[in-house]
């Protein structure tokens, strides 16, 4: 389950992540699909 397809798994929730805080600002939950998970 932690193997390296959860690890770039992580890598890529975060940089999409840095994409939507870029393009619609900050929002409620710093880290929306870490909340959602």
């Amino acid at each position: 389950m932690f193997g390296p397809g959860h690890r770039s798994l992580m890598v890529l929730s975060w940089q999409f992540e840095r994409l939507l805080n870029k393009h619609y600002g900050a929002s409620p939950c710093p880290a929306p699909l870490t909340c959602v998970l």
